[in-house]
């Protein structure tokens, strides 16, 4: 009978699979206890109802009415910034740098709660009735307004 080898190479080889330089020492891990948080939970509802109130609004012709242009921006604007920290607060990026997070996100949704209330404001002072998509610019004034007392607790 013939003998087998079981040796294997050591992480500290001349292979291709190891990295050099400062992004050798980076590791991100997934923090799954955050979605155990109230922040994370509202964070994900917000992100949800964000896409509603950006869905609702781009699905109407606001070619008619000017101001669904910072409606819309205000909507995307923000859906993108909350994905962003909450992705941020996932993958602990937030633990690597040297920044205060309670007081970012404290900033975030105080600047959140005031554009949110621009643009539900806007919003509903603009659908008026006799408009073909105003059940649609209805809809997307109260999930503005939803969005923007969750910034608000």
């Amino acid at each position: 009978m013939a003998e087998v080898s079981t040796e294997t190479s050591s992480p500290h080889s001349q292979g291709g699979n190891r990295f050099r330089g400062p992004a050798a020492n980076v590791t991100v891990m997934m923090d799954r206890d955050l979605l155990r948080y109230v922040l994370a939970i509202l964070m994900i509802i917000e992100i949800v109802l964000g896409m509603i109130h950006w869905a609702l609004i781009a699905s109407t012709p606001s070619v008619h009415t000017a101001a669904y242009g910072w409606v819309m921006f205000v909507a995307v604007t923000l859906w993108l910034l909350t994905i962003g920290l909450f992705v941020v607060g996932l993958f602990s990026i937030n633990r690597m740098i040297s920044v205060p997070w309670v007081l970012v996100m404290m900033m975030y949704n105080g600047v959140a709660a005031v554009l949110y209330l621009t643009a539900f404001l806007t919003n509903a002072a603009t659908a008026h009735r006799g408009f073909f998509f105003e059940a649609y610019l209805g809809a997307a004034a109260v999930s503005s307004w939803s969005c923007d007392r969750k910034s608000l607790q």
